[in-house]
């Protein structure tokens, strides 16, 4: 303020106020403009933003990851328990023995007909499930939407892999490290035999699910006949 002011202004405490009113509008008008331009950058946008580059590269939210638990009818009893057991105190109501671990009761048992029979409902993302009713899509996998963190860095690896004729070993340590948005503590790509390959990495910086976006991604580094896998160490 005062490198705008005539020396005989400067100390006029209601000209100052007049004017910062009108300068804290300006500040809040920049800001939102920021925002707004900024918000477009892959590295700063979020939300519907973040959806609207992944169109752009040709990349969703959710993917489809191998593995992982299959859901579908749950089946909730109302269960009366004792109170105040002890760990590992067993309770049986309707052919089902319960165990408290602690924290809660888990079923350790059951001879009820339904445990045994029942299936559960199968659909685009459980396939393999459902009993005599399987879905079209067969298969072990399920779909996971990301965040906006897991999303950007799928984004940025996937973006920074496009129109490339071949890709290095340091590209594809590079890309991994893009999808974690971190380095893990080890990470080795080994020649496991012909046409396969191994992607080792510490589990202590790599969990279950980032596994399973790596597996994923794979589709975008590995040439096709390639059998590819990931170790855990």
């Amino acid at each position: 303020m005062d490198a705008v002011l005539l020396d005989q202004y400067q100390n006029k405490p209601l000209l100052r106020e007049y004017f910062l009113a009108f300068i804290e509008e300006l500040d809040l008008l920049f800001g939102s403009i920021d925002q707004v331009y900024y918000g477009r950058m892959l590295d700063r946008a979020i939300g519907v933003q973040l959806d609207a580059i992944g169109r752009i590269i040709d990349q969703g939210r959710e993917i489809v990851i191998a593995g992982g638990d299959l859901f579908g009818l749950v089946t909730e009893d109302t269960v009366s328990f004792p109170s105040g057991p002890d760990i590992g105190e067993e309770f049986v109501d309707d052919l089902r023995t319960y165990v408290w671990t602690g924290a809660e009761w888990m079923i350790a048992s059951s001879e009820r007909a339904s445990d045994i029979e029942a299936h559960n409902m199968a659909n685009k993302s459980t396939p393999s499930d459902g009993g005599s009713f399987k879905d079209g899509w067969y298969g072990n996998f399920f779909t996971v939407p990301l965040n906006d963190i897991q999303y950007r860095g799928l984004l940025k690896a996937k973006a920074g892999l496009h129109n490339r004729h071949c890709i290095s070993h340091n590209q594809l340590y590079i890309a991994v490290s893009t999808l974690l948005d971190r380095t893990p503590r080890h990470m080795r790509l080994i020649y496991a035999g012909s046409r396969r390959l191994t992607l080792q990495v510490s589990s202590v910086d790599v969990s279950v699910v980032e596994e399973g976006i790596i597996q994923y991604f794979v589709q975008y580094f590995v040439p096709l006949g390639t059998q590819f896998s990931i170790e855990r160490l």
